[in-house]
C-alpha cells in the first residue's frame, strides 16, 4: 500500500468513512478517475515548488505586522519549513 494510500485510509477511519461511503461522496461530487489523474498530476507538480511556495507564502504573510506579531521568531519558520 502506498504512503498516500495509507494516510487516506487512516483519515477516514479517524473520520469514521468506510469505503462505501467515500464512494457515495465521489459519486455525489461526480470525482471520476480522471479527476484523481488530473490531481495526482498536480501534486507532483506542487512538490517541485512547494519550497519556494512555502517561502513566497510566509513573506508574504510577515509582510503584514499584524501577522509577523504571531510569529515570535523566524527561527520556527525555519524548523516548520524543515520538518
Amino acid at each position: 500500500m502506498k504512503l498516500a494510500d495509507h494516510n487516506i485510509t487512516t483519515i477516514a477511519q479517524e473520520l469514521g468513512i468506510n469505503c462505501a461511503e467515500i464512494a457515495r461522496r465521489k459519486s455525489f461530487l461526480e470525482f471520476t478517475d480522471a479527476d484523481v489523474e488530473l490531481l495526482r498530476q498536480l501534486h507532483g507538480q506542487m512538490l517541485e515548488s512547494s519550497e519556494e511556495f512555502s517561502t513566497i507564502f510566509y513573506d508574504h504573510v510577515l509582510s503584514f505586522p499584524e501577522m509577523a506579531a504571531l510569529v515570535p521568531d523566524a527561527l520556527d519558520l525555519d524548523k516548520l519549513d524543515n520538518a
